[in-house]
């Protein structure tokens, strides 16, 4: 599911993305920033595409869909959808072979549910051949964590579980958490779904995003990070 709904959905109202912003350093600091040497410096925010992946004005995304007869919803989607190409090949270009060994360090030791990258939550667990590797629902980053317990809150207890809402489609799964009410939909497969895949195979599984809000689960709103 796509981080703005599942934002929408938390605040009630379309909001500007936050997650583009740690990505492209626009003041805000990265999830890995203050892990890493002082001297790494993030890219510059002075480009367009800082401003199209999250510097815009959430207000006006809602009001000029509005004014259209559109779903504003819709539309931060299909804009995001837009972005992510670019997003994408940033963080690969950033994180896939860093030459900073403070940074190359804190990658290796990440192990929080939000994305190292941008701060987005993953869009799905992928597990393959038994790795659990969650997957950036806005720059398709993959991590995996040392544990197996809520993303959200770290319960590892009987208020976590893991179900299947089809018998005929045991792999295809749902982590829900009774502690923070958060859901994650985890999926088997052969192999790591290639980048242009990854929404794809997010909007297959609407079911189970479907299947887990019946029952009061939800995905939780962005976290926030400060300013340095």
């Amino acid at each position: 599911m796509s981080r703005f709904r599942a934002r929408n959905r938390a605040n009630g109202s379309a909001q500007p993305s936050d997650a583009g912003k740690r990505l492209l350093g626009s003041g805000r600091i990265w999830p890995l920033q203050s892990s890493f040497s002082s001297a790494y410096s993030p890219p510059s925010p002075k480009s367009w595409l800082c401003w199209s992946a999250g510097e815009c004005c959430g207000s006006h995304c809602r009001t000029g869909a509005t004014h259209r007869g559109l779903a504003p919803d819709l539309v931060w989607l299909v804009a995001e959808l837009a972005v992510s190409p670019f997003v994408y090949l940033l963080q690969r270009t950033i994180l896939s072979d860093p030459k900073d060994e403070t940074l190359r360090a804190a990658l290796a030791s990440w192990n929080h549910g939000y994305c190292p990258a941008c701060g987005s939550w993953p869009a799905v667990a992928e597990v393959v051949a038994g790795h659990r590797t969650l997957r950036c629902s806005f720059c398709s980053s993959a991590w995996e964590l040392r544990g197996y317990a809520c993303i959200y809150c770290a319960e590892a207890g009987e208020q976590f579980v893991t179900v299947a809402p089809d018998d005929q489609h045991p792999e295809r799964r749902l982590e829900a958490c009774r502690a923070c009410a958060g859901y994650l939909k985890t999926i088997d497969l052969n192999d790591l779904s290639p980048f242009p895949s990854l929404s794809i195979s997010d909007i297959e599984t609407t079911d189970l995003d479907v299947a887990a809000m019946q029952q009061g689960y939800q995905r939780p709103a962005l976290k926030e990070f400060g300013r340095r």
